[in-house]
């Protein structure tokens, strides 16, 4: 149980910013007006979510492994918590661009959600989340495999991997996703501004 809580947090920091397009409806324009790259667009709105998270996966995994009581698992359980972190703001980049809907306005209560017709909010939260878990498996399978046979080669493949495979699905996430940024980049300045 030791294990759980931190990789949930991880999955919900990367995925909170999967509609942030929408969240940032006053101010999309400029990015779209002064010619900004997608991909540049995508990595800047990952640049938080990085500072919080790339601490919060050292810092966290630390604790975990204290509070599991056997520090050789440490490298197995950063590889697979870097690459829960890694994957969920792919997924996140992809949807922000892809899927935004309406969010709280500027001033508004944050338990008011805008009703707008079609907007597909669940659809987008669901498939950015299948998104993230899926791609999520092959490094948590390795780093399992690694705390149930906790030899030090294990767990050096485990932290490799988590990190290699963490990485390569990021930069997928903000190369396809600054390409539908770029391709609908009109269209997501439209749908913003019907979303104030």
């Amino acid at each position: 149980l030791a294990l759980l809580p931190l990789p949930v947090i991880l999955l919900l920091c990367g995925w909170s910013v999967h509609n942030d397009v929408a969240l940032d409806s006053t101010a999309i324009w400029m990015h779209v007006s002064s010619g900004t790259k997608g991909t540049h667009d995508r990595a800047g709105r990952l640049a938080p979510v990085m500072l919080i998270g790339l601490p919060l996966v050292v810092i966290g995994s630390s604790v975990t492994v204290t509070v599991n009581g056997d520090w050789r698992l440490l490298p197995a359980i950063i590889g697979m918590n870097l690459a829960i972190l890694l994957v969920a703001a792919a997924s996140s980049s992809i949807f922000s661009a892809l899927m935004p809907y309406p969010a709280t306005r500027p001033g508004d209560s944050p338990f008011a959600q805008p009703a707008v017709q079609g907007s597909g909010a669940g659809l987008a939260q669901t498939l950015s989340m299948l998104f993230a878990l899926v791609f999520s498996v092959p490094p948590v399978l390795v780093s399992a495999y690694a705390i149930i046979q906790p030899t030090l080669i294990d767990n050096a493949v485990a932290l490799g991997f988590g990190a290699v495979w963490g990485l390569i699905i990021l930069g997928l996430g903000i190369l396809v996703g600054g390409r539908v940024f770029d391709r609908g980049a009109p269209e997501l300045i439209a749908l913003t501004q019907t979303f104030d």
